[in-house]
């Protein structure tokens, strides 16, 4: 049921804890609600939750409220194993604020529905923000829009192990996007043991100062070209001045144009396998990550372009149309 408002509760909560509440929920189901199926705000608040099930969360239009699964703000902590959100809308699981903290185990966050932000229309699977930190382990991620996960700012943190990103759809409005997981404006990720496949434009992405993505032992395959340009496709990117992309013992697969690339940004590749990279236009950027209007046909296992240093090392490459290693 979706609790009324009050002062200290926003309308179209299904299930809120705040102001310090420590909250346990076995098997709960949790449905058409608005704002959040499940909510944690404030230093203090836990909420623990196994076997829960919410879905078909929409956000009120006339608001400007988001239509999450779970909502975790203001130094709360939530824990939950087990549970599926799916068809939220903006994100399945929404994190904000240092000192927030969302750990999921064994869970399916999927489906979730595109919603108007700004110019965009986007329907994350993960959204994390503002120096929060979410640890994902097997977790499945399909269906979304946009990214499946979306880590922004300074201190947001975000450690997948065992995770599968799958199915990620580009953003309707302007047909971009579609990432597996990108990192952005100062966020760290590390992806470990885990599967990006299916998505579009980029499967594993780093962008802007400070930004940082490690990947250990993951599979990234078949990423597509961006719907609206038909470029890129690529397996993992650092763009933009990214502080770097790490990738060890990976294997990049059927990705399009790139199968690694740096493009103003730097990094390396240790003990990985690129192999059967297709040919796609690959769109040449500028120092911001935005498109110069060049484009040129590739089907690099890496490409190097107007990079800091980049370590290859004891790394692996197997039919590519152009180059093995470009560096321009």
């Amino acid at each position: 049921g979706t609790l009324p408002s009050t002062a200290s509760v926003v309308q179209g909560l299904g299930i809120a804890a705040s102001n310090g509440a420590h909250v346990e929920l076995f098997g709960t189901v949790s449905i058409g609600n608005r704002h959040a199926a499940l909510a944690a705000a404030h230093l203090g608040t836990q909420l623990v939750a196994r076997g829960v099930v919410t879905a078909d969360t929409v956000a009120d239009s006339s608001s400007s409220f988001i239509g999450t699964g779970l909502n975790v703000i203001l130094g709360a902590q939530a824990l939950l194993t087990g549970a599926r959100l799916s068809r939220g809308q903006l994100a399945g699981l929404f994190c904000s604020g240092a000192g927030t903290r969302v750990g999921l185990s064994d869970c399916v966050i999927d489906a979730t529905q595109a919603q108007k932000a700004g110019d965009y229309e986007i329907g994350f699977g993960v959204f994390a923000v503002e120096g929060c930190q979410i640890e994902l382990q097997a977790v499945r991620l399909s269906g979304h829009v946009a990214a499946a996960i979306d880590a922004v700012g300074v201190g947001t943190r975000v450690r997948a192990i065992g995770t599968t990103a799958d199915a990620t759809l580009a953003e309707p409005t302007a047909g971009r996007g579609g990432y597996g997981i990108l990192v952005s404006a100062g966020a760290q990720a590390t992806i470990v043991g885990s599967r990006l496949w299916g998505n579009h434009t980029v499967g594993a992405a780093v962008n802007g100062s400070g930004s940082e993505l490690s990947l250990v032992g993951t599979t990234i395959a078949d990423t597509q070209p961006e719907p609206a340009s038909q470029t890129v496709g690529a397996g993992a990117m650092a763009l933009a001045g990214a502080a770097g992309l790490h990738l060890a013992a990976c294997r990049l697969v059927h990705n399009h144009a790139v199968g690694i690339g740096f493009d103003h940004a730097g990094g390396s590749v240790r003990h990985c396998a690129i192999v059967d990279t297709l040919a796609a236009q690959y769109a040449r950027l500028d120092r911001k990550g935005r498109d110069t209007g060049t484009k040129v046909q590739l089907a690099d296992a890496v490409l190097v372009t107007d990079a800091p240093p980049v370590v290859i090392a004891r790394s692996f490459a197997r039919i590519f149309y152009r180059n093995a290693i470009n560096i321009g």
